[in-house]
């Protein structure tokens, strides 16, 4: 959705369309609240569950100290442009790898490729073909969200209240 949502902004050049990205994480807090949670309730996390998020958060702070870092050197101009867009690419992938890895969900793995690509792209031919890059990709996407959102739906269907 933030892919779609950017991309529409950037090819409309108005300010409003980023306020969409607030209405995304509400549907995805009511979500969570009106449809997950009554169809599979609380969910206690196991060891091997507990142990890749313990991963995936030293992957995040990792990234925020190379990040960090890799700003410092290249405001002081000790790093050269072009290796610190790879780099930056690089992180956003394994940012989305860690996400995919601790959630067990590789579709993840996918979506920060795209966001790399993007990213790629922007570097490469400016703001008017990423912008539609990320308009297919994240329509596509997107797309893909609802048909998982639908088997979902059909696997796991709202229970019957108990009286």
């Amino acid at each position: 959705m933030i892919l779609v949502i950017g991309a529409i902004r950037t090819l409309t050049d108005q300010v409003y369309f980023t306020a969409l990205i607030i209405v995304g994480l509400v549907i995805f807090i009511l979500g969570k609240k009106f449809v997950t949670m009554p169809r599979l309730g609380q969910v206690k996390y196991g060891k091997k569950r507990v142990k890749r998020q313990l991963w995936a958060s030293l992957v995040f702070v990792g990234v925020l100290i190379g990040m960090i870092t890799l700003f410092v050197l290249s405001a002081g101009g000790i790093f050269f442009a072009d290796l610190t867009k790879i780099i930056i690419v690089a992180l956003l992938v394994v940012v989305f790898a860690a996400v995919a890895y601790y959630l067990d969900y590789w579709i993840f793995l996918g979506i920060g490729i795209v966001f790399g690509a993007q990213e790629i792209i922007f570097q490469q031919y400016g703001d008017p073909t990423a912008a539609y890059f990320g308009l297919a990709a994240g329509s596509l996407l997107l797309l893909l969200g609802i048909w998982q959102f639908a088997r979902f739906i059909k696997k796991y269907p709202k229970p019957d209240k108990e009286v």
